[in-house]
């Protein structure tokens, strides 16, 4: 990868696709990203209780994410899954304050107004805003001879 946009010049190449620098970028954001972390160990070898939960609170988290989306993918996917997830708590509050306005009684009309009031919080216009700003995106790049 270069930021070379003009002149002339000679290059040697001595890596291409998967080897370079950018295919081993691609290579770390296509790989699992489920590992089993292993408890820290203290200066003599020993390996303390404490790091034995700390580790497996460690792997779970990781798990969580993982599963979640919010620590695999590009950092525009990590920064969407979060998104999504910010949304889907202010939808869960939003639907107990109108549940709770209502004495948390269980008629019918009461809780599908707070599943609708809920899903009110997910932009209906979320992907159509995300397809522009990456065609943007693309666009800019072509400009730059970045991408043909």
């Amino acid at each position: 990868s270069s930021t070379v946009t003009k002149g002339r010049a000679t290059g040697i190449v001595f890596a291409t696709g998967m080897h370079t620098e950018i295919g081993s970028i691609a290579a770390a954001l296509r790989k699992k990203d489920s590992k089993f972390r292993s408890p820290k160990q203290s200066k003599d070898g020993t390996v303390k209780p404490h790091r034995y939960i700390e580790a497996t609170v460690l792997t779970v988290t990781d798990a969580v994410g993982h599963f979640l989306g919010v620590n695999v993918g590009t950092p525009l996917q990590k920064k969407l899954a979060r998104l999504a997830l910010l949304l889907f708590f202010i939808a869960i509050i939003c639907a107990i304050i109108v549940l709770g306005a209502n004495n948390f009684r269980n008629r019918q009309e009461v809780i599908i107004y707070a599943v609708a009031t809920g899903l009110s919080m997910i932009p209906a216009s979320l992907v159509v805003v995300l397809t522009i700003t990456m065609a943007a995106g693309t666009k800019r790049m072509v400009e730059r001879n970045v991408i043909r």
